[in-house]
């Protein structure tokens, strides 16, 4: 009964995890490579996992991309369909055998010192990551987490979404316009998530120092 994730709208239930999984599963028929271009938000993490357990690979696109470097992102992974708020469409740019076998997941570089680059994930290297950032932090991590960072942000990702949810935790995900342009906002959404965690830069977190 246990609330497993939740966000503004919705929220769903380590009970229930399994169905939501199960109704995007059937709508990822004919995805070979599937990009996800969602803010924040429990459906951001739904399709992600629903990828996951249907081997299909996953390219989140980071909301702090140009046009030009999606464009890039899309062709170089070889994308067949773009999950956007418009919903789920064909790229037409989808290419077989573009990433190597076993990739689960394809993490984009920042891009701010030339072209972002992707690195091709296997499950098992984001499962052993997430395994072992809970066997460190103990039931000390089990409570509320908070995702503060774009969850194509691979970090905010399985060390904040995979390891939370392997822990038990309640992750909150909320979308990033709650934090403000400058995440100025930062402390009254951890407040009022009740977070017992999350996942800060130091930019970010300069914010809650001034």
């Amino acid at each position: 009964d246990r609330i497993a994730l939740r966000d503004e709208m919705q929220s769903v239930r380590y009970g229930d995890l399994e169905k939501e999984i199960q109704t995007r599963l059937d709508a990822l028929y004919g995805v070979s490579v599937l990009g996800l271009a969602l803010d924040n938000s429990v459906d951001w993490v739904l399709w992600d996992l629903a990828a996951l357990k249907a081997g299909i690979p996953c390219v989140p696109v980071p909301p702090f991309f140009t046009r030009d470097q999606v464009s890039h992102l899309l062709h170089s992974a070889g994308v067949s369909h773009l999950l956007s708020p418009e919903g789920l469409r064909d790229t037409g740019t989808g290419r077989e055998g573009v990433l190597p076998e076993n990739t689960a997941k394809v993490t984009f570089t920042s891009g701010t010192t030339g072209t972002p680059k992707g690195v091709c994930l296997p499950k098992s290297a984001m499962e052993n990551v997430a395994s072992s950032i809970v066997d460190v932090l103990g039931d000390e991590f089990v409570g509320a987490h908070s995702c503060v960072l774009p969850l194509a942000v691979l970090l905010e990702n399985v060390a904040g979404v995979y390891a939370g949810l392997m822990a038990g935790c309640t992750i909150h995900v909320s979308g990033l316009q709650a934090f403000g342009q400058n995440y100025q906002n930062v402390h009254e959404v951890l407040k009022n998530t009740e977070a017992s965690s999350a996942i800060l830069v130091p930019e970010i977190l300069r914010t809650l120092m001034v």
